[in-house]
C-alpha cells in the first residue's frame, strides 16, 4: 500500500517535471523556443482533473514550473531526479508510480523531439545529446518500461 502523499512529497514529484525539462532541453547547451513552447503546452494540458495523487501533482506542476525551471540548473535537476524514484515508489501506488514515470518519460521525448529535424526537417529529430538525457532519466527515476 502507497503511503500518504505529504507536500513536500508533493512537490518534489511535481518539480521533477521541471527538472525533466533542464535536463532534456539544457542537454545540448541551451534551452530554445521550441522546446519551452513544447513543456509549457505539455504542462498546461496535462491531467490535472480528478481528485488522486497525480491529479494533486499536475496541478501544482503546473503552478510551480516557470519558477523551478527559471531556479534549476543541470546538476541539481538531476539530484531532484535522483529522488524521484523512490518518493514515487513509496508514495504512489504501483499503477501510478509507473503512470508518473512514463509520463516524465513521454515528456522528455517530446521536448526532445521539439526542435529537431534540422532547418530542412530531414535530419533525426533528436539530437545525441538529448538522447542520452533521456538514457540517463531512465536511469536516474529508475525506469525500465517502454
Amino acid at each position: 500500500m502507497a503511503d500518504q502523499l505529504s507536500d513536500s512529497d508533493t512537490q518534489l514529484l511535481a518539480d521533477a517535471t521541471a527538472a525533466v525539462f533542464v535536463l532534456v532541453a539544457g542537454s545540448d547547451g541551451g534551452i530554445d523556443k521550441k522546446e519551452r513552447n513544447r513543456f509549457d503546452a505539455m504542462i498546461a494540458r496535462s491531467d490535472q482533473s480528478g481528485d488522486g495523487k497525480l491529479a494533486a501533482i499536475m496541478t501544482l506542476a503546473a503552478s510551480r514550473a516557470a519558477k523551478v525551471v527559471s531556479e534549476l540548473q543541470g546538476a541539481e535537476a538531476e539530484a531532484l531526479l535522483e529522488r524521484v524514484a523512490a518518493v514515487a515508489g513509496q508514495s504512489l501506488s504501483a499503477d501510478d508510480c509507473q503512470r508518473y514515470k512514463q509520463g516524465l518519460l513521454h515528456m522528455a521525448q517530446a521536448i526532445a523531439k521539439a526542435s529537431g529535424g534540422g532547418l530542412l526537417g530531414i535530419s533525426d529529430p533528436v539530437a545525441d545529446s538529448e538522447s542520452a538525457a533521456i538514457r540517463r532519466l531512465r536511469e536516474l527515476i529508475d525506469y525500465d518500461g517502454e
